[in-house]
């Protein structure tokens, strides 16, 4: 495998030289040992568990009959059964026992806050504290603002608390699971902040909870009346995230694992086609063969009648007596002009092919990962790209986002989410989807 010299500006991870040693070293003491099971006894805690008397005596921060270290199903963490329930509040007298991890900061933000979740939802499912542990950098912790009202593992640290490193687990795994219960009773009545190993990750399903309650951290955030938005009021803020730098650096060095990254222009084209097709927009402009640009894709979502209604009715459109978006042409959705931002690298040259859809388009190409992704957190809507970055975003963002239909990406089953193929055509039934979300997140 070459190694690929990708430019700074287009790096994703946020590690520094001392961090990446230690994970190769950490990688390869994996592979001397033969996997993570034949690596507990090499983990103190794991060691502390098997001398220790661990028959689920109370560490100090019960609720009622319950137990730390006891898991909790998913029903009962989210129905607010577990001590310390509210993610938000400071943790109440007499609490012994946390657990915390850091995003994982060899990969990009939104990958690393996948990993940092683990810590949020795991300490519910364990019925124990939660510590935050900020951000990757100082950076991403003021854009984010996810900590506030938290008490922070280092604050503990400080304050006496024990640092304890798990062994890796697999919440799906009632054993694996029993054993960190056991390992977490084995410390009753001691201070401790319970570390999860890097990249340490929930049950499945538990990924989906767990992006929720950061949406709630995030919208409720102090942080968000500072943020430096581009987006007007006035306008219906389209957000297209468009993948390159990385991705591009990796192919063009061929490595082809990247590729599945990779999205072509024709595809946030046709969408953006589709959109303002459904929305009544402009016509887009003839392409450079003279053919229309539409195809038959848009052509069949014009065509439909979407529950009965004429699209601009399904959808809240504002027409005027002449059936456009506005006097001028313009798509408009409750009052508001349309306008697409891309969210990219490179040079507005580099996206020519999407100058041809005939929209508004505005370019952020020079704007900081974190700056971007609260923009992709705040649009009105949002067009990911098959990448974590924009996945995450979207999980963070309540209104619509398009997803393209890659069965790798992990999404919520909700009318807020909505899989289009990499064709970019939008069928009349997922069209009607749209303007359902449309309706139930936009009132007009």
């Amino acid at each position: 495998m070459p190694r690929y010299k990708i430019k700074k500006s287009e790096k994703h991870d946020y590690a520094s030289v001392a961090q990446k040693a230690y994970r190769k070293l950490h990688a390869l003491f994996y592979r001397v040992v033969g996997g993570r099971e034949k690596a507990y006894p090499f983990y103190r805690s794991w060691r502390h568990r098997n001398v220790v008397p661990k028959d689920g005596a109370l560490s100090g921060n019960e609720t009622g009959n319950r137990s730390s270290g006891d898991v909790l199903s998913g029903s009962e963490a989210a129905s607010g059964m577990v001590p310390g329930g509210d993610v938000l509040s400071i943790a109440r007298q007499g609490q012994l026992h946390y657990m915390t991890e850091q995003p994982a900061y060899l990969a990009g933000f939104g990958h690393g806050l996948g990993a940092w979740r683990a810590g949020l939802m795991n300490a519910e499912r364990f019925g124990i504290g939660y510590a935050y542990t900020p951000m990757v950098n100082r950076a991403w912790e003021e854009a984010m603002g996810l900590g506030e009202g938290m008490v922070t593992a280092a604050e503990l640290r400080r304050k006496g608390y024990r640092k304890v490193l798990l062994p890796y687990y697999d919440m799906n795994d009632p054993r694996s699971r029993e054993l960190i219960a056991q390992i977490i009773r084995s410390y009753a009545g001691q201070k401790v902040v319970f570390y999860n190993e890097y990249e340490q990750w929930t049950a499945i399903g538990d990924d989906i909870e767990g992006d929720r309650r950061i949406r709630e951290l995030f919208q409720r955030s102090s942080r968000r009346q500072k943020d430096d938005l581009c987006f007007r009021s006035e306008e219906f803020s389209i957000a297209l995230h468009i993948r390159r730098g990385d991705v591009k650096s990796r192919l063009e060095q061929g490595d082809e694992s990247t590729r599945r990254r990779w999205l072509e222009l024709s595809y946030y084209s046709r969408v953006i086609e589709a959109l303002m097709n459904l929305f009544g927009g402009p016509e887009p402009a003839e392409a450079s063969d003279g053919s229309s640009r539409t195809g038959s894709n848009v052509g069949k979502v014009r065509e439909s009648s979407i529950s009965g209604k004429p699209d601009s009715e399904s959808c809240g459109m504002d027409q005027n007596s002449e059936g456009k978006g506005n006097v001028s042409g313009t798509a408009v959705i409750g009052g508001k002009k349309i306008v697409f931002y891309v969210f990219s690298e490179g040079t507005r040259e580099d996206f020519a092919e999407l100058e041809e859809t005939g929209v508004e388009l505005r370019y952020c190409l020079d704007m900081s990962d974190e700056r971007s992704f609260v923009h992709l957190c705040r649009a009105d809507l949002l067009v990911t790209a098959p990448s974590s970055f924009s996945i995450i975003a979207g999980a963070l963002n309540p209104c619509l986002k398009i997803v393209p239909d890659r069965e790798w990406l992990i999404i919520p089953d909700t009318e807020e989410w909505i899989r289009i193929p990499d064709t970019g055509e939008i069928s009349p039934e997922v069209a009607e989807r749209i303007c359902q979300s449309l309706n139930n997140t936009h009132k007009h």
